[in-house]
């Protein structure tokens, strides 16, 4: 037992003194690297791909199955029968104005994206006959935001404010 012993010992040993020797190389090489008067130059951060945010995305409407993006907006389009109003389309914004994903709803009147940025969305949603709304809503980290439309049709607000 004595000799497994010595060799776990012996390989300690030697992980701390290359830990100690290369901690000793990197305070010499940082030592060496300036003279007086000089002042350090931060290096930029090296931009790493797999880190970078999703691109959003427009998903089909259905189950979430294991593997697939799970989606983080999602709504409906009804009119004001609360009818699905299918083929519609949801515009998702930033609060700059730049369109960052275009869908149109399913035949059930869904819609559904992912790939979203964190903070307040504006979401865009017209049909043909009907007048277009929008909606600010905020989406945080882990959230999944709802955002549900009725659409109304232009000529009943046209009657509606003639009267």
């Amino acid at each position: 037992m004595l000799k497994p012993v010595l060799v776990l010992c012996a390989w300690i040993t030697a992980g701390v003194a290359l830990l100690g020797l290369d901690a000793w190389l990197r305070h010499r090489r940082a030592a060496g690297r300036y003279t007086e008067g000089e002042e350090e130059i931060e290096e930029l951060p090296v931009e790493d791909p797999a880190l970078e945010m999703p691109t959003p995305t427009a998903l089909p409407v259905h189950r979430h199955h294991f593997g697939e993006p799970i989606p983080t907006l999602v709504g409906t389009v009804h009119d004001s029968e609360q009818q699905p109003v299918r083929g519609a389309a949801v515009t998702v914004m930033d609060t700059k104005g730049r369109q960052l994903v275009r869908t149109t709803t399913n035949e059930h009147g869904a819609y559904a994206a992912t790939g979203l940025p964190e903070g307040y969305l504006r979401i865009v949603v017209s049909s043909v006959g009907r007048n277009p709304l929008v909606h600010q809503k905020l989406l945080q980290s882990g959230a999944v935001v709802r955002a549900d439309f009725a659409l109304h049709s232009r000529e009943a607000s046209v009657s509606h404010r003639a009267h």
